[in-house]
């Protein structure tokens, strides 16, 4: 009996041309979403169909491709914190992807 799946929740920066902002990312089976840091307000939203690729810079960094069918060129989404949150989110991501 298989149980119910819950979303993971990632506290992270997310760098920008803006700047760094603290926000929280939610991976699950349906998607990626970058939510402000206190988790009420969605500002971006991805399916996991649209994410291309993803790589790690050192042990706190990691770098999100997303490429959307209104996007010419692949985006990056890069995401930095601790090294255990940051491989955390990297293990989740790669095991929704993977399903």
């Amino acid at each position: 009996m298989a149980g119910q799946f819950q979303a993971s929740r990632f506290k992270v920066r997310l760098e920008s041309d803006d700047g760094e902002q603290r926000v929280t990312v939610v991976v699950g089976m349906d998607g990626l979403k970058i939510m402000n840091e206190a988790g009420s307000m969605t500002k971006r939203s991805l399916d996991l169909k649209h994410i291309s690729r993803w790589s790690t810079i050192g042990r706190d960094s990691l770098v999100v491709y997303t490429q959307t069918p209104v996007d010419l060129e692949e985006r990056q989404l890069c995401l930095t914190g601790d090294p255990t949150t940051i491989q955390s989110l990297l293990d989740t991501l790669t095991c929704n992807c993977m399903q």
